[in-house]
């Protein structure tokens, strides 16, 4: 087969056929489709990958009147929950009747550790443990032989425990790991943090000393070792594994807000005291990403952020495997950027998309656009020639990626992920009721 390839790169880039591509997809919900491939006999729902003698008799059922019976595949095996013992828990936070559970296992040295329980726990706190949704369970292990202050570390949150102050003490833990893990002045560390904390400091120093926890931890050991844990911080979800190892992990899977960073030199519209925050990853190359700025894009910031609702914040995640003149596009906002004129590059890029996709002299028509812009042309072009920005759109793309990001326009509502170039309405409706939820707090 031969194709006029520039028609067929067009036609993809463009998005031409979105529409009939999204109206088949609804269509599908709508009859209930839930899997692929799914198909329809004279109505009838026939799911999956099925034999030709079942395509057969299904259409001789049916052309006989007959009703089709469930024809899908067997459902794939349950995999069985894993059951953890409750030896060893060092604490716990919400209701025992909660209907479901979590269970952490930490480590006090474990950098991604710390990033968790700073970044997301509170947010595991305000939106599952504190209404009743989820008993968070957590198991704490020993470092390993050359990093005793790990072992210690979860000694001092232990000794805490028993005044009352582990999750403070948690949490101080890892603010501070940076000073006290390799230090050989980890326990006056510790000691002071207890301190700060307003604990009897005697009881609290006999209790690190007292060895009173070791069997406990070394009962999280056991349990870990059985499990095959090797990554931290590693969670059980209802009996399913979760490995953490990456950032956010379990904030990403459980859907809960994320502290995505605003301030990285990436451009933003707006009052940055707004009740909302709304920060967009975009590709410029993208053709769904233009159709969110063409629909959706000038109503939001009409109706949102002119009234101060919304801090709106633009950053570069260039598909570079599909769109190779993204990242060079996204180096082109930040060049105008250096001469205030971020937005404005931002616009026409996005307007004379299908003039500079795949078009092998797309940095002159960017300078092009540089001078219709009244910029300093040259000043752009040793900008953009140089790629001194490229280390900026490649830094927010992996940014993205740890944030759970794999697709273009992709957003983040006060740290809510929302995937895709929706409709207004869609934005309308949730940020309306975000605001009406905050305005009540």
């Amino acid at each position: 087969m031969e194709l006029d390839v520039d028609k067929f790169t067009g036609c993809v880039e463009e998005g031409r056929y979105l529409d009939q591509v999204q109206a088949d997809f609804d269509y599908g919900v709508s009859k209930g489709v839930t899997s692929t491939p799914s198909f329809f006999v004279n109505d009838q729902p026939l799911v999956g990958a099925q034999p030709t003698d079942v395509f057969n008799e299904a259409i001789a059922t049916v052309m006989e009147g007959g009703e089709l019976a469930n024809a899908a595949p067997d459902a794939p095996p349950q995999p069985t929950p894993i059951v953890v013992a409750d030896a060893g828990t060092a604490a716990t936070i919400g209701s025992d009747d909660a209907p479901y559970t979590i269970i952490e296992f930490t480590n006090y040295g474990c950098e991604n550790c710390a990033g968790h329980a700073i970044d997301t726990l509170p947010n595991v706190q305000e939106f599952l443990t504190d209404p009743g949704q989820v008993r968070y369970i957590l198991k704490d292990l020993p470092g390993e032989s050359d990093a005793p202050e790990v072992q210690t570390a979860a000694i001092a949150a232990r000794c805490a425990g028993e005044q009352d102050a582990y999750w403070p003490m948690h949490e101080s833990l890892f603010r501070t790991q940076a000073a006290w893990l390799g230090s050989s002045e980890a326990e006056t560390i510790f000691a002071g943090l207890a301190d700060e904390l307003a604990l009897d400091a005697d009881a609290f120093a006999d209790c690190v000393s007292s060895g009173k926890f070791d069997a406990d931890l070394q009962a999280n050991v056991s349990q870990a070792q059985d499990l095959g844990i090797t990554g931290f911080p590693h969670f059980i979800i209802e009996g399913q594994p979760l490995s953490g190892v990456e950032p956010n992990a379990l904030a990403i899977a459980l859907s809960l807000p994320l502290n995505v960073p605003v301030e990285t030199g990436a451009f933003a519209i707006g009052d940055p005291n707004a009740p909302i925050t709304l920060i967009e990853y975009t590709d410029y190359q993208c053709p769904f990403c233009t159709r969110h700025f063409e629909e959706t894009w000038p109503q939001l910031k009409e109706n949102f952020v002119d009234s101060g609702d919304v801090y709106y914040v633009f950053k570069d995640f260039p598909l570079i495997s599909i769109h190779p003149q993204a990242v060079k596009a996204g180096e082109a906002a930040r060049c105008a950027g250096e001469q205030d004129a971020y937005l404005a590059m931002h616009d026409v890029l996005f307007a004379q998309q299908t003039e500079w996709s795949g078009n092998p002299t797309a940095e002159s028509i960017f300078s092009g656009y540089a001078a219709d812009l009244d910029l300093d042309v040259d000043a752009f072009t040793a900008c953009l020639s140089s790629g001194e920005m490229e280390t900026a759109v490649l830094d927010n793309m992996n940014e993205g990626m740890s944030f759970g990001v794999n697709g273009t326009p992709a957003f983040f509502i006060n740290g809510i992920l929302v995937s895709g170039a929706l409709p207004y309405e869609s934005f309308e409706q949730g940020l309306n009721g975000m605001l009406v939820d905050l305005k009540s707090k």
